[in-house]
């Protein structure tokens, strides 16, 4: 009986000790993680709280709102109202028919936006008066909060965007200060920490430049377009996103029992894996320059990076290979912009057949513009053609 009581004491101890060694090696890993320096001068995660400090909706961003509503779209946050169909898909498709063309030409615009621009024009110029005015768009922020972290309405973002496009094609006088006032409004979400903020603004962004391209001259505004760092923005997100997949982990820190305290360690552990993985994925994309991007390539190496236990970072990992493929593209559409405002101001140069993208370059010859290379645009990624033809040059054609 002594004998079994003292092999019972000693595998207790036994089991004690390996939970004790557990514990410390899972928070010895999670330690590490967090002092691994991020590229592109963003720092360790530690960085993140303070790159984005809590804050409040501004007043600009209050009245902003308001506007829009009276103009039918809802910013409000956080309990989205739907926009009434059939006038968001009727305004979607058209709008994307319109920016996948490689002429100049606008298709009529659908009953359902017809009769939107001649009952809500008033409010929707309202809007775009609010959005050129020197404002500070200032949305909530409480990047501690993770999960529970404040979130503009994002699908009211997009909406409203897509109505200043589909104004701006309608109405080319009022062109460049509608697409300004769409830009005024991804420019707010750039800003923010959230992977999903700025995915909605790269989308945005990727409209006002297809749009803008319909311009006749390059306009001054397109500088604060160019003045984002947008690589490393986005980076900046994986950054924010792997920093709260951690604080959310640690807010369930409580541990209750045994069982908690064995769990807890695990679940950091997998966060600190996950922030691994998502720095590697930072770094190789920070230094890659080539426009063309496979996504599922992207999308099966990282993943395939997760141990089959990380059951957190599964679940976690965002969709790396798409938003990187679209950044990417992206690059070339805004050089693609850039060449054919040039070329309709005569100012086309040698120069302008380099290219930032490693892949690729522009060739200009007997009025018709394009990239050397093809850059896929699956679906249901807008497909922004990387060509132009001048008006002369497609009545020879003719």
């Amino acid at each position: 009986m002594a004998s079994m009581k003292r092999a019972a004491v000693v595998c207790a101890l036994l089991v004690i000790t390996l939970a004790a060694m557990w514990i410390v090696a899972a928070r010895r890993t999670r330690a590490a993680a967090v002092r691994y320096e991020w590229p592109m001068g963003l720092g360790t995660l530690e960085e993140v709280p303070k790159r984005y400090p809590p804050d409040v909706a501004s007043n600009d961003a209050a009245r902003l709102t308001a506007l829009a509503a009276a103009a039918g779209v809802d910013l409000a946050s956080p309990q989205p109202r739907r926009w009434s169909d059939p006038l968001r898909p009727a305004v979607g498709r058209w709008v994307d028919a319109q920016l996948v063309r490689a002429d100049q030409t606008v298709d009529a615009p659908p009953p359902e936006l017809a009769h939107y621009m001649t009952t809500k024009g008033e409010a929707l110029a309202a809007v775009r008066r609010a959005l050129l005015a020197r404002t500070a768009i200032v949305w909530p922020t409480d990047v501690a909060a993770a999960a529970q972290a404040p979130l503009p309405n994002l699908s009211g973002h997009l909406a409203l965007t897509r109505l200043l496009i589909a104004h701006a094609l309608l109405s080319p006088g009022d062109a460049a200060d509608d697409l300004r006032a769409a830009w005024h409004l991804q420019r707010a979400l750039w800003h923010r920490p959230e992977l999903l903020s700025k995915q909605v603004a790269l989308a945005g962004t990727r409209y006002v430049n297809a749009a803008a391209r319909r311009l006749d001259a390059r306009p001054e505004w397109f500088d604060e377009m160019r003045a984002i760092d947008y690589r490393r923005s986005i980076v900046a997100a994986q950054q924010s996103e792997a920093w709260m997949m951690r604080q959310d982990v640690d807010g369930r820190a409580d541990a209750r029992d045994a069982i908690d305290a064995i769990v807890q360690p695990f679940d950091e552990l997998c966060a600190a894996n996950l922030a691994a993985v998502m720095r590697r994925a930072a770094n190789d994309m920070a230094r890659s320059r080539d426009c063309a991007v496979d996504a599922p390539a992207v999308d099966r190496r990282f993943r395939g990076l997760l141990p089959f236990w990380n059951r957190i970072g599964r679940y976690g990992l965002p969709n790396i290979g798409g938003i990187w493929q679209r950044l990417a593209r992206m690059q070339a559409e805004m050089e693609a912009t850039e060449r054919i405002l040039a070329i309709k101001s005569g100012r086309w140069t040698p120069a302008l057949a380099r290219s930032e993208c490693a892949d690729g370059s522009w060739i200009y010859a007997d009025g018709a513009l394009r990239f050397s290379r093809q850059i896929p645009a699956p679906r249901p990624m807008l497909d922004v053609p990387l060509q132009y033809r001048t008006a002369s040059s497609l009545a020879t054609r003719r």
